[in-house]
């Protein structure tokens, strides 16, 4: 581990020569990006708005008050596990193993394939993307990889970051139910042999319709055909349609066809356990002695990154593994769906209430985050007091009764979605 970090430091050495004069090494060096929705925060703090602004920008589940939400069973879990004076050893380097086999059951169910599935352990839901990513680049050079956007920007962000050198391929999802999915399924048709297709599993991002069984199957069809590898994301499970294993409907039938794929998964949306970092990166093999190869190389990859943190990882374990928990984090997860459905109706009813009708796929969407337009979020936030990430991507639990009027008044009459006007990110393909 250290000789991989003093490689890097030697690299970055090598690309960033002194400039002669100069009174640091380090004085020749660019201030880094902030990340959206830190830019769009701290453009509001830093502006003279007068406030109350209202910062849609973010990316946890918060209660109406603005707290994070944490499900009253993780801390009923915390305490016991507590009480149980459990060592700090570092965990294995796949992760903790009670954990990694919770977290396979619940997003693949319990399926007598569980032995070809390669399950380690992430630093979260963007970490799932990052190994996954750098799995993709170190062993399959020839590769391409398509994204099919709207995609949450950090996931983006990173598979981008790794996979430099060959094709990405960009498929915008429909907007609603009107639009259909013909046009996205014959982007699709068009892959070639083994693109590692990314898929959202739940929660089409932001601003489309869920898929149904139906578009699934044409889906599912395509991958057959063309030999596409997909890579789903699983990290609002819970969340859309009710119920845990509704939301890995699509994993398990695509799993259940033996079909090789990924998924990324995470514990902070569902479980609120956002400073843990946990989450999990599972590959689907045809057989044992394929997995265990695929096992073994993905560790390498985690001892190259970092140690996975071991107390959230027994949160979640236990949280899964127990009945009576389990049963009170499916409570929770459901009063947060419902919660979200109101709060998008009512933002729906007060836009319709101001004569923008425009928005009528609000109401189609699942999960955290909907989309009220293509627009430059730091301006946007500045002109109208209203903080939004890429995409217009908005936080739906940033919205309550007292602000939801001011939103619906602020938000334009015409919304406009056009993937190439989004900031932050250059859409050449590379």
């Amino acid at each position: 581990v250290h000789g991989d970090i003093y490689k890097s430091m030697l690299r970055l050495i090598r690309q960033r020569p002194l400039i002669r004069g100069a009174r640091s090494f380090w004085e020749s060096m660019n201030a880094g990006k902030r990340c959206p929705y830190k830019e769009v925060a701290a453009a509001l703090l830093e502006s003279k708005i007068p406030w109350p602004a209202v910062n849609l920008a973010f990316p946890t589940c918060n209660e109406e008050d603005g707290k994070i939400h944490i499900p009253k069973v993780v801390k009923l879990v915390e305490t016991a596990i507590c009480r149980e004076k459990l060592d700090k050893e570092y965990p294995p380097m796949a992760g903790v193993p009670n954990f990694l086999s919770a977290a396979r059951n619940l997003a693949f169910g319990n399926v007598p394939y569980e032995s070809n599935i390669s399950s380690i352990q992430t630093t979260g839901g963007n970490g799932a993307y990052n190994i996954g990513a750098t799995f993709i680049k170190n062993f399959f050079p020839d590769a391409c990889v398509a994204i099919t956007r709207p995609m949450f920007w950090q996931y983006e962000d990173t598979i981008r970051r790794e996979i430099k050198h060959y094709p990405i391929h960009e498929i915008d999802l429909p907007l609603n139910q009107n639009d259909g999915f013909n046009t996205f399924l014959e982007h699709i048709a068009e892959l070639s042999e083994n693109t590692f297709l990314c898929l959202p599993a739940c929660a089409h991002m932001a601003l489309g319709p869920p898929i149904d069984m139906d578009i699934w199957e044409r889906i599912m069809k395509i991958v057959k055909e063309n030999r596409l590898i997909p890579f789903f994301d699983l990290t609002q499970q819970g969340l859309c349609m009710g119920d845990m294993n509704e939301d890995a409907t699509a994993v398990r039938k695509f799993a259940n066809e033996g079909i090789p794929l990924m998924v990324a998964q995470s514990f902070s949306y569902n479980a609120g356990l956002y400073g843990e970092r946990i989450g999990a990166l599972h590959i689907l093999c045809s057989n044992n002695q394929e997995m265990q190869s695929v096992w073994t190389q993905c560790q390498v990859l985690i001892r190259r990154n970092s140690i996975n943190p071991i107390h959230g990882a027994r949160v979640v374990a236990k949280m899964i593994e127990g009945p009576d928990y389990f049963s009170e984090w499916k409570k929770d997860l459901e009063v947060t769906r419902v919660r979200l459905l109101s709060i998008r109706k009512d933002l729906n009813d007060s836009l319709v209430s101001f004569g923008k009708n425009n928005y009528v796929n609000l109401l189609d969407q699942k999960g955290l985050f909907s989309s009220i337009g293509s627009f430059r979020p730091t301006s946007f936030a500045l002109t109208n007091k209203i903080g939004t990430m890429r995409d217009g991507l908005i936080n739906v639990t940033g919205l309550n009764p007292e602000n939801i009027p001011s939103v619906a008044r602020a938000l334009p009459s015409q919304r406009k979605i056009h993937f190439n006007e989004v900031p932050y990110l250059s859409h050449e393909t590379k």
